[in-house]
């Protein structure tokens, strides 16, 4: 979005400094391939960031887990509205 207002072309020409004409054509070959280079750059972070969710549950969800989230409001609510919803 930054490359797209810097390459634009201005109305009001001088309000903003002007880049050299061969860096607007670098840029703004530049914006298409952004979006190949964000896929790549998720797809190469993507195990390190499963890897820490991963690490951030150490430990097993327990009956008492759960019932105490049975016996939540948020839970109480939406049995309420599933009970009026049939």
């Amino acid at each position: 979005m930054f490359l797209t207002y810097v390459t634009m072309e201005r109305v009001r020409p001088g309000q903003v400094p002007d880049l050299p004409s061969d860096v607007l054509l670098i840029l703004r070959a530049t914006i298409p391939k952004l979006k190949g280079w964000r896929k790549t750059v998720d797809l190469e972070t993507r195990p390190q960031r499963n890897q820490k969710r991963l690490d951030e549950c150490d430990y097993w969800l327990t009956t008492q887990d759960v019932n105490l989230f049975q016996l939540s409001g948020v839970m109480q609510n939406a049995s309420l509205v599933m009970e009026r919803g049939k």
